[in-house]
């Protein structure tokens, strides 16, 4: 192979193993290089990482490491490197192996990779998986390389879980070069139970709580409380990116079992001084956790607490803490018995809940909120209810229920009602039972307002009908809310099991024509009360599934259920219910109606009777009033379709040839295969129109373009027309290129994606450049759209280009 001149000077030569994977890399590098002006997408500048396969790329990472390592201190091939090497970490679970020598290379780079403003942005967690899959220790130039690499990833504010699970592996085994107030910790915290403790972190309550138990709670709480002491004697204290760990465990372990006597440490913790300064702090992201902590608290004790932090002027500048401070001073001071009502908490608890959201709508969330205490007023307020959630619960549904919009600025804290229901979530996964005076009035507010109160309202909705029955007052308010429940995947399965409960319900009248169903409701009602039980009992075992088949699960108790009722009493209701197929009047199918046709066909199956095998039949004849009940039919065909032909052929073949359904798919190959069997020719079925698949790009660019919001932004051909308050501009889809109309010069916009403005958005885009790299990054077009429509407030990150 002759030698080649790489457009870097990389010294590489034809006998190098990796000699064939560094001309690809030299072609993506001069790619890139004839591409710099152009702002192209990945696809563009990395064609040959897009054309090769799954394998050949991880092939590329030890040369892609090795050539960079060798350009570190040269630009622009560095950067263009550090573009592929983001490439192929990949993200999680897809990440291409690393071995010993390139995993210290990576380390050594990590600062330069994962700058300010950089990719490889999954190169913390990269890193921190290879660490965790090493069998051998760290060297010690490794381990120092990772210190200094953590360090930089904490102030350039790079605080995924990565940076903090390297910062804890060198925790637990390597000293530390960098000084911290949890090195104290280390050093006394080594016997087995210690070790299963440290050994929880990331994991649920139940297994902290269960270490703390092995250690012992008192004598946790000794060395808390002397820990604390300890770190008070050297202030100001240093914490490190694993001293963040540590406090965050010790604090989930002090909230895990709240009867420990712990509160002369978090006193103390809330007196400390820290030193360092911005991101290096790393206060606001373990405030949280003891914010959380001191929720739990008795009431003096953590009001005591709190107001010491807003003593402590290393703390008192954030913004949880005030409002925690004022709300906590609220409900100590409330001297009128009305005033320490639940109606009055809850005011207090939305005032609360208010500050905040102005703080983040202020960005004052920027420098001074706390990670993690979106729900702490939830847990301060859910903490005072334990002793009357039934009053809580009443108090929170009429604030949700009120009908007129608040009158004044101060007021505005009365409309918000997520907060409210997550407040009613958490009390009512706490409630065993409550009155049916409150669970109405619960599902009068759900039905007005839903929220993630509907899940555990429900299971308590089914408690109280399993062990006191329905009422009228019940049922209406059910039905307000089975009426209003509507829009995601979860409200639609929660709107599902609201009607299957009403299905049941025995106190109110029927309306036949509603369902077809309706006929097996009022038929059920004239039976004795045994048989009542029995047909219940047989009905209650359901399978909401779409197939055609009954799961394992269900025919257990199927074959139980059937049995308990009888042969001839399941004869007599399929033929009385399935009746009115044949009658030629067109019938109404609900949701519900469909899970209980189609579970009759299940049981039928079981039965083995003729009689009922008839009657099965009868409902190819049925006629239907509307498109909606139509398309509950259609989810029964293949349940209908199986159970006849497994049941009697010779009948199905009949049936079909006198009914044609609109069969597709397994259905109408099941019933090829029948005419097959009997060797016949296929009964002819009414045609079925499938829609065509969505286009996913189509429908981000329709997204995207509905995220504009100023008065004259729009889309035209492939361009959009941005409006802005200073001036318009245009934003090319194909290629991102941008440019201002009032001079006409093109622009670029300085993205900072460490900002936690932007963020949350870094790893959509990455994605979709992944998912689809030839194409647009809708993504980052909307993103950039509307920080040129918000022009004013961004005019610092706009730029004009030479």
């Amino acid at each position: 192979m002759p030698a080649v001149t790489f457009v870097d000077g990389y010294p590489a030569k034809p006998a190098d193993p990796d000699y064939a994977t560094q001309r690809i890399l030299d072609a993506e590098l001069r790619n890139c290089h004839n591409l710099r002006q152009t702002h192209a997408m990945p696809g563009l500048l990395y064609p040959g990482y897009f054309s090769a396969s799954e394998k050949e790329r991880k092939s590329w990472l030890e040369p892609a490491v090795r050539r960079a390592a060798w350009n570190a201190d040269r630009e622009p091939w560095f950067g263009y490197l550090a573009g592929l090497i983001s490439l192929l970490l990949g993200t999680p679970p897809e990440r291409p192996p690393v071995s010993d020598d390139i995993f210290t290379l990576l380390v050594r780079l990590g600062p330069r990779l994962r700058g300010n403003g950089t990719g490889c942005h999954h190169l913390p967690e990269q890193l921190a998986w290879a660490v965790q899959c090493r069998k051998t220790p760290l060297s010690a130039e490794t381990r120092s390389a990772l210190h200094v690499l953590v360090q930089h990833l904490v102030e350039i504010h790079s605080h995924g879980p990565g940076t903090f699970d390297i910062a804890w592996h060198l925790w637990r085994t390597a000293d530390s070069p960098v000084p911290c107030f949890s090195e104290t910790i280390r050093s006394e915290a080594t016997n087995k139970a210690w070790t299963r403790f440290w050994n929880t972190r990331g994991g649920t309550p139940d297994t902290i709580r269960a270490a703390v138990q092995a250690i012992g709670p008192n004598h946790f709480a000794d060395h808390w409380n002397r820990w604390m002491q300890k770190a008070s004697e050297h202030q100001p204290a240093v914490m490190s990116a694993a001293g963040r760990e540590v406090l965050i465990l010790l604090l989930q372990a002090c909230r895990a079992v709240p009867t420990t006597p712990i509160d002369d440490g978090l006193y103390t913790l809330c007196g400390l001084r820290w030193a360092g300064e911005g991101n290096c702090r790393l206060t606001k992201e373990w405030l949280g956790e003891l914010l959380y902590t001191l929720a739990v608290r008795p009431k003096e004790k953590r009001f005591a607490c709190v107001e010491r932090l807003t003593q402590n002027p290393d703390v008192n500048t954030f913004h949880d803490v005030g409002v925690t401070y004022d709300h906590l001073m609220s409900a100590m001071t409330a001297a009128e018995p009305e005033l320490a009502s639940p109606h009055r908490r809850i005011e207090q608890f939305l005032r609360a809940v208010t500050a905040k959201r102005n703080a983040y709508q202020n960005q004052q969330w920027k420098v001074d909120v706390a990670w993690h205490t979106e729900g702490l007023q939830t847990a301060i307020v859910v903490a005072d209810a334990v002793t009357d959630p039934a009053a809580f619960l009443l108090a929170i549904s009429s604030h949700r229920q009120r009908n007129s919009p608040p009158t004044t600025a101060d007021d505005q804290f009365l409309d918000d009602s997520y907060p409210l229901g997550d407040l009613a979530r958490q009390l009512l996964e706490t409630s065993p039972s409550l009155p049916q005076d409150v669970i109405t009035a619960l599902i009068e507010s759900e039905a007005r307002l839903p929220s993630t109160a509907s899940t555990p309202l429900f299971r308590l909705v089914e408690a109280r009908i399993d062990t006191h029955g329905y009422t009228a007052p019940l049922v209406d308010a059910m039905r307000a809310w089975h009426k209003a429940t509507h829009g995601s995947h979860a409200a639609m399965a929660l709107r599902h099991q609201i009607g299957w409960l009403l299905w049941f319900e025995d106190v109110t009248p029927i309306k036949l024509a509603d369902c077809w169903s309706n006929h097996i409701r009022a038929s059920l009602r004239t039976k004795p009360k045994s048989v009542q039980a029995a047909w219940r009992k047989l009905l209650e075992n359901v399978s909401f599934g779409t197939g055609e088949k009954p799961p394992k699960k269900w025919l257990k108790p199927a074959v139980v259920a059937l049995k308990a009722l009888g042969a001839d009493e399941f004869r007599t209701g399929i033929r009385e219910w399935f009746e009115p197929f044949r009658s030629g009047q067109p019938l109404r199918l609900t949701v519900v109606g469909r899970d209980i046709l189609r579970n009759l066909l299940f049981y039928a199956l079981l039965a083995e009777d003729p009689a009922v095998d008839e009657a099965i039949a009868w409902f190819a004849a049925a006629q239907w009033k509307t498109k909606k009940d139509q398309s509950c039919v259609a989810i029964v065909l293949a349940a209908f379709t199986h159970v006849l032909i497994e049941r009697n052929p010779e009948l199905a073949y009949d049936t079909f040839a006198r009914h044609p359904l609109p069969l597709a798919g397994k259905n109408l190959d099941r019933l090829h295969a029948l005419s097959t069997r009997l060797g016949r020719a296929t009964p002819s079925t009414t045609a079925v129109t499938e829609r065509p698949l969505p286009d996913p790009l189509a429908a981000m660019r329709r997204a995207m373009t509905a995220m504009l919001t100023g008065p004259a932004s729009r889309l035209e051909n492939h361009e959009l027309i941005i409006t802005g308050t200073h001036d318009t501009y245009t934003l090319r889809i194909a290629d991102g290129g941008m440019y201002r109309h009032s001079d006409n010069r093109p622009i670029h916009i300085a993205l900072n994606m460490q900002d936690q403005e932007f963020a949350p958005f870094q790893h959509m885009i990455d994605a979709m450049d992944l998912q689809h790299p030839f194409q647009p990054n809708y993504v980052r077009l909307a993103l950039c759209a509307k920080v040129l429509e918000n022009d004013v407030a961004n005019v610092d990150i706009i730029r004009a280009e030479d």
